[in-house]
């Protein structure tokens, strides 16, 4: 475990330091590019449709409302209506990490 803790603690520097260099080189770039995105949506908005240029192919996808269903009680609904089981659809998910750094 002492070993994981020096390389986290390795790891939470050195993200810091590209953090650092984020903010003093990256972050007036960035400004300017999300001017530029958001000026691009509004053209697209307008339009109506997704558009492509030499630099860039821009998709437009329309308002849609996304319905979701509480999951634990479909579940218990589904014990006692077993016919409506065939409508479920189970994918894996595969293990991930995530590391959060302590500041």
């Amino acid at each position: 475990m002492n070993n994981l803790n020096e390389l986290t603690s390795l790891a939470r520097d050195l993200r810091d330091r590209i953090e650092l260099q984020r903010l003093e080189h990256i972050q007036p770039l960035q400004a300017q590019l999300d001017q530029l995105e958001a000026q691009i949506g509004v053209i697209i908005c307008d339009l109506a449709q997704s558009a492509k240029t030499d630099a860039a192919t821009v998709s437009y996808v329309k308002h849609s409302v996304r319905i979701t269903w509480d999951g634990a009680k479909l579940a218990g609904y589904a014990a006692a209506h077993p016919e409506i089981n065939q409508f479920k659809r189970e994918t894996e998910v595969p293990a991930s990490v995530r590391i959060k750094y302590n500041h």
